[in-house]
């Protein structure tokens, strides 16, 4: 370097404030001393630069160089010198109050203060260039308070037209021992880069959001199998963070289910081959928590212009529940199937046992109370009764019709359904009673109640392994005006009966509690529950105005109570059949099971009756017509060959629309309740019917028709 000459041409930024050889360009308003300075300064540097003209530079380079830089500079002395000795208060009035002029200044610092150029600015005071402004008030408090220095300052301040904007400042001071001799401010405008900023944190916030989203995994993968990304939730269906399946690549695949490697391995093999193709696949992984879990997987490749591979995307995501709906459904499609079965078998089945309980209650009536048979007949017939409910409760559900209610002995039910459970469950539970010494009326549906026990027990069973002990116990429980119940706040008072089943086994975590009655909610990770179990038996003691609950204890207990049958309520099941059930009126019987139309007229035979026997429509029309006279009552069946129970029904009404016609089915109700619509004549007695309610409403629809003639 030659002598005299800078270390570097790069430091000449450096030399601008530090030498100050550049302060005053030109200045009218510049004190003569000033204007020494500057004369000074520029003849020194005349003479420092070398003969060779080596990178020295003049006034005009620190002037291009300033006009050059992005940033707003200006340098401005002060006259007298501010000593520096004094509270920062003082200091910060001091900087708009003395004696100052603008030394220097870029041309983007004096448009951005409002001047036309930076002639116009040189010899303007600080105060008249810079505002004492609040936030200008402020930064010079900084500056006072941060050692007379201050970079990167956020100056927030409106601009001409009213809007916000950030100016990142510096405040550099040139000190002559404890005096301030020349300040140089340098700044620049970043709301753009503010706003950028602003808008890249919102657009990265938003990727995110899309990116990591609660049970969405994203995947990008390498060809050979290596991933470059694996979005933070994969932890949420897996339980393992990302990091582990970078270090091991080949992790992922050791938790797919034995059963389902075959369909992740066609994402595996597409990404190895290098498939332009997109692939899916539903598998299950293994969680960290030894379950297992459906995942959904859609892989897309990145398709370079050159037509290669770059990578893989994928997107994942847990579809258990989807899986657990679709199993759900597959089972209500196939109970449907099955109800629809259970109609048709329904209707042959309830036709057998209207044969059965006929010939059952002749024979009881024949041999009388006393003979020792009557027990065994009697045992039959109310077997036969309860298939014949349970039939009808299979039609119901069928066809989610309303289930009737009738007021029954509770203590009776649960009997009956322990001695179906003690053929249901293995042997290695034992199942007690408690409380079962009493009646206990109260209005329900039987087949209903007995599903509930019948559940109950079930959940206990699976609870205990196949292995423990069940106890159904039944007392009465009173609900007093001015108390509420401790375990049924919600039930008001009244009389009720409790039913409690507990059992032997590990109990009900208080996390499962809360949920036990919903639907859906299963314990069983092997899809082997549906989890509608006690989700239905809450249904149906709700549908009984009954409430249900949880007991504390050993093992687990599931109480509830059902309101005690009123005496208004409460009527036997021969719904006073006792009265005279005999005549000697022509009736006529069609039906086309000769069972059925057999034990029908042989009964109304034995009570005196005249019978015109039909089994099928086209002959029962022919019998009609000939003694549609002397006919005082059909009993017609719906479904026979030739014609049905409607036409033959239309038919009568031709002739004889007042006869009295019983309408009778194996099928339910609602199927006929157009033609019960039509007028009172038509009366509606589902199969399998009781021999003695067949004859008493018989003698009754003849009776009153004959009341109505006279």
């Amino acid at each position: 370097m030659p002598k005299g000459g800078s270390n570097s041409c790069s430091d000449l930024t450096r030399r601008v404030i530090e030498n100050s050889s550049a302060d005053v360009l030109s200045s009218q308003n510049v004190s003569q001393q000033d204007n020494e300075i500057v004369k000074n300064i520029t003849l020194s540097g005349e003479k420092a630069r070398p003969a060779d003209n080596t990178c020295q530079p003049t006034i005009e380079d620190y002037k291009s160089l300033l006009d050059l830089t992005i940033s707003r500079v200006a340098c401005f002395g002060f006259e007298p010198q501010i000593n520096l000795n004094q509270p920062a208060e003082k200091l910060v009035d001091l900087l708009w109050q003395q004696k100052s002029f603008c030394l220097i200044a870029n041309e983007s610092f004096a448009r951005a203060y409002g001047f036309n150029d930076s002639s116009d600015i040189f010899g303007k005071p600080f105060y008249e260039v810079v505002p004492p402004s609040l936030e200008y008030v402020e930064m010079a408090k900084a500056w006072a308070d941060n050692g007379y220095f201050i970079a990167d300052y956020h100056l927030e301040k409106q601009n001409s037209d009213g809007e916000s904007i950030t100016i990142l400042t510096s405040l550099y001071s040139v000190r002559e021992g404890n005096n301030l001799k020349r300040l140089w401010l340098v700044n620049r405008d970043i709301s753009e880069h503010i706003h950028a900023i602003d808008l890249l944190q919102k657009a990265e916030e938003h990727y995110r959001t899309l990116v990591e989203r609660p049970g969405l995994v994203l995947v990008r993968s390498n060809p050979d199998g290596g991933y470059q990304y694996i979005s933070p939730h994969v932890a949420d269906i897996v339980g393992y963070p990302p990091n582990v399946f970078h270090e091991d690549p080949e992790f992922f695949q050791r938790l797919i289910h034995p059963d389902d490697i075959t369909k992740h391995d066609a994402i595996i093999r597409a990404r190895r081959a290098k498939s332009h193709k997109t692939v899916e696949a539903e598998y299950r992984v293994k969680h960290r928590d030894g379950t297992y879990h459906w995942i959904y997987e859609r892989q897309t490749p990145k398709i370079s212009d050159s037509g290669e591979i770059e990578y893989y995307d994928s997107i994942a995501f847990d579809i258990q529940e989807k899986k657990h709906l679709e199993l759900e459904l597959m089972r209500a499609q196939r109970m449907e199937t099955i109800g629809t079965l259970a109609a048709g078998i329904a209707h042959d089945f309830n036709n057998h046992l209207t044969a059965v309980l006929g010939q059952i209650r002749m024979v009881i009536e024949e041999l009388g109370s006393e003979h020792p048979s009557f027990e065994k007949l009697a045992a039959a017939e109310n077997a036969a009764l309860c298939c014949a409910e349970m039939t009808h409760q299979l039609t119901s559900l069928e066809k989610n019709r309303d289930v009737q209610l009738k007021v029954r002995n509770l203590n009776q039910l649960i009997q009956q359904t322990l001695s179906l459970l003690r053929h249901v469950l293995p042997t290695t539970i034992t199942i007690t009673s408690e409380g079962l010494a009493q009646d206990c009326p109260v209005n329900c549906n039987a087949a209903q109640i007995q599903q509930v026990l019948m559940n109950l027990a079930v959940n206990s069973r699976d609870a205990m392994k196949d292995r423990g002990e069940i106890k159904i116990s039944l007392a009465p429980y009173t609900i007093k005006a001015d108390q509420k119940s401790k375990d049924f706040s919600s039930a008001p008072a009244g009389q009720y009966y409790q039913v409690t089943v507990r059992d032997s086994g590990p109990g009900i975590p208080p996390s499962h509690i809360p949920h036990l009655f919903e639907p859906f909610f299963t314990t069983k990770r092997d899809g082997s529950s549906s989890g509608l179990g006690l989700s239905v038996v809450y249904s149906i003691i709700k549908a009984h105005g009954g409430y249900i609950t949880v007991l504390n204890g050993t093992g687990a207990a599931i109480s509830f109570i059902l309101p005690a049958a009123k005496d208004s309520d409460q009527q036997t099941d021969e719904n006073g059949n006792t009265g005279n059930t005999s005549g000697t009126e022509m009736v006529l019987v069609a039906d086309d099971d000769e069972m059925v139309l057999s034990m029908v007229t042989t009964a109304l035979g034995l009570k005196g009756y005249r019978v015109l026997k039909a089994s099928d429509g086209e002959q029962a029309l022919r019998l009609f017509r000939k003694h549609r006279k002397n006919v005082r009552l059909a009993l017609i069946d719906q479904t026979m060959p030739g014609f049905t129970g409607r036409e033959i029904i239309a038919a009568i009404n031709e002739f004889r629309p007042d006869l009295p016609v019983i309408l009778t089915s194996g099928y339910h109700k609602d199927e006929f309740e157009g033609d019960l619509a039509r007028g009172e004549t038509v009366t509606f007695l589902p199969k399998p019917y009781m021999l003695p309610d067949l004859l008493a409403l018989i003698r009754k629809l003849i009776d009153k028709q004959a009341t109505r003639q006279k």
